[in-house]
Protein backbone atom coordinates (compact mmCIF):
# COMPACT_ATOMS: atom_id res chain seq x y z
CA UNK A 1 0.00 0.00 0.00
CA UNK A 2 1.62 3.22 -1.18
CA UNK A 3 1.69 6.43 0.83
CA UNK A 4 -0.54 9.14 -0.65
CA UNK A 5 -0.07 11.90 1.96
CA UNK A 6 2.83 14.34 2.14
CA UNK A 7 4.52 15.23 5.43
CA UNK A 8 2.84 18.64 5.34
CA UNK A 9 -0.56 16.98 4.96
CA UNK A 10 0.25 14.63 7.83
CA UNK A 11 1.41 17.45 10.11
CA UNK A 12 -1.74 19.48 9.41
CA UNK A 13 -3.89 16.45 10.19
CA UNK A 14 -1.93 15.82 13.38
CA UNK A 15 -2.61 19.41 14.49
CA UNK A 16 -6.29 19.08 13.64
CA UNK A 17 -6.62 15.81 15.55
CA UNK A 18 -4.82 17.31 18.56
CA UNK A 19 -7.30 20.20 18.59
CA UNK A 20 -10.20 17.75 18.29
CA UNK A 21 -8.89 15.71 21.21
CA UNK A 22 -8.57 18.83 23.39
CA UNK A 23 -12.08 20.05 22.50
CA UNK A 24 -13.52 16.54 22.80
CA UNK A 25 -12.08 16.06 26.27
CA UNK A 26 -13.08 19.55 27.42
CA UNK A 27 -16.67 19.14 26.21
CA UNK A 28 -16.93 15.42 27.03
CA UNK A 29 -17.81 14.79 23.36
CA UNK A 30 -16.75 11.26 22.46
CA UNK A 31 -17.66 11.59 18.74
CA UNK A 32 -14.89 14.19 18.39
CA UNK A 33 -12.48 11.74 19.97
CA UNK A 34 -13.51 9.07 17.46
CA UNK A 35 -12.97 11.46 14.54
CA UNK A 36 -9.59 12.47 15.99
CA UNK A 37 -8.64 8.79 16.26
CA UNK A 38 -9.57 8.15 12.62
CA UNK A 39 -7.54 11.16 11.50
CA UNK A 40 -4.57 9.93 13.55
CA UNK A 41 -4.82 6.55 11.82
CA UNK A 42 -4.47 8.21 8.43
CA UNK A 43 -1.46 10.12 9.77
CA UNK A 44 0.15 6.95 11.13
CA UNK A 45 -0.25 5.01 7.88
CA UNK A 46 0.28 7.97 5.55
CA UNK A 47 -2.69 6.90 3.49
CA UNK A 48 -6.04 8.66 3.16
CA UNK A 49 -8.91 6.41 2.00
CA UNK A 50 -10.71 9.32 0.30
CA UNK A 51 -7.55 10.23 -1.59
CA UNK A 52 -7.41 6.62 -2.80
CA UNK A 53 -11.02 6.72 -4.03
CA UNK A 54 -10.36 9.87 -6.07
CA UNK A 55 -6.80 8.90 -7.16
CA UNK A 56 -5.27 11.90 -5.38
CA UNK A 57 -1.83 12.17 -3.82
CA UNK A 58 -0.18 15.07 -2.01
CA UNK A 59 3.27 13.47 -2.13
CA UNK A 60 5.37 15.76 -4.31
CA UNK A 61 2.51 18.25 -4.64
CA UNK A 62 -1.20 17.75 -5.22
CA UNK A 63 -1.82 15.59 -8.30
CA UNK A 64 -3.88 12.73 -9.67
CA UNK A 65 -2.21 9.32 -9.43
CA UNK A 66 -3.68 7.59 -12.47
CA UNK A 67 -1.14 6.51 -15.07
CA UNK A 68 -3.03 4.73 -17.80
CA UNK A 69 -6.11 3.80 -15.81
CA UNK A 70 -9.48 4.05 -17.52
CA UNK A 71 -11.02 5.31 -14.27
CA UNK A 72 -9.19 8.63 -14.76
CA UNK A 73 -10.62 9.20 -18.22
CA UNK A 74 -13.30 11.86 -18.60
CA UNK A 75 -16.79 10.35 -18.80
CA UNK A 76 -17.68 9.10 -22.26
CA UNK A 77 -14.08 8.75 -23.49
CA UNK A 78 -11.77 5.81 -23.92
CA UNK A 79 -8.03 5.58 -23.35
CA UNK A 80 -7.30 6.04 -27.06
CA UNK A 81 -9.34 9.25 -27.21
CA UNK A 82 -7.33 10.77 -24.38
CA UNK A 83 -3.94 10.40 -26.09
Amino acid sequence: MAVNMSWTDRLLRMGLSTALVIVGLAMDAWPLLVVAGLILLTVAFGRCPLYSVYNISTVGGLHRTCDDDASCAPPGTTRRERR
